[in-house]
């Protein structure tokens, strides 16, 4: 099957996209936060909460449909080099892999495949879902 690599600027947007619908939901949470307690200094509340809020973002939505938010803004879909469809454990590596890793992501322009180094980690790669194949 082929499946023809996602462009480097859409998927630089998406990604964009992305992180400001991150910042967004910390913004309105932290507000929410404030609003509500008057503080942020326990730890529970300022650290694991907003985790589990990124980690939800990525790995649900990557795991039911490819696809975080903008990524399907720009028809992009994120798959398993193997099989296609993308494990939990490829997922978590890759997520982990490209948080704080930004020379990572500007590999894509620099290759043939457009693979940032964590595609390349957790054996995976964006796709343009315009040009998949049928079934």
């Amino acid at each position: 099957m082929f499946y023809r690599p996602a462009d480097n600027c859409k998927r630089v947007l998406s990604i964009l996209i992305d992180i400001t619908i991150i910042l967004f939901l910390m913004l309105l949470y932290y507000s929410i936060l404030m609003f509500t307690t008057g503080r942020t200094y326990n730890i529970i509340l300022i650290t694991y909460i907003p985790t589990f809020i990124v980690v939800c973002y990525y790995i649900f939505p990557v795991l039911l449909f490819g696809q975080t938010v903008g990524k399907k803004m720009f028809r992009l879909k994120i798959v398993s080099i193997k099989s296609g469809k993308i494990t939990l454990y490829q997922l978590i590596k890759r997520l982990f892999f490209s948080f704080g890793f930004w020379p990572g992501i500007l590999y894509i322009f620099f290759n043939e495949g457009h693979l940032a180094i964590h595609d390349k980690i957790s054996q995976t790669k964006v796709i343009d879902v315009t040009s998949q194949p049928k079934d």
